[in-house]
């Protein structure tokens, strides 16, 4: 789901999806090349997510992936699995930090 997320509205290249998980995770979830990269080319084998190679001057190549329509349906389906355990869970995760990643006292700001 977090791949997945991640790539909703835009295409990335690896490096900068393992690095966004790492930023929002706080550093909990981090992605050694040998175990993110492989994750990358399942999702893309299953039909969730697709990668071309993109070349740019003075930059070294890199495989951008975007959401497939059939990534965007698992993507629904897992995001309201989501929503619905913290709502469940609601003293665990605080309400809105457990769909949105964010503190209770940023979600206050963000209204």
């Amino acid at each position: 789901m977090l791949i997945l997320s991640l790539i909703e509205h835009r295409a990335r290249h690896g490096y900068e999806i393992s690095k966004l998980i790492e930023e929002r995770s706080e550093g909990v979830l981090k992605f050694n090349v040998a175990s993110f990269y492989p994750l990358l080319y399942r999702l893309e084998k299953r039909g969730l997510i697709a990668g071309r190679w993109v070349e740019k001057a003075g930059q070294r190549r890199r495989r951008y992936y975007r959401l497939t329509t059939e990534g965007k349906q698992i993507l629904k389906t897992q995001q309201a699995t989501w929503a619905g355990f913290c709502h469940r869970n609601p003293s665990h995760y605080g309400g809105r930090k457990c769909l949105t990643g964010q503190r209770k006292s940023e979600s206050r700001s963000l209204r």
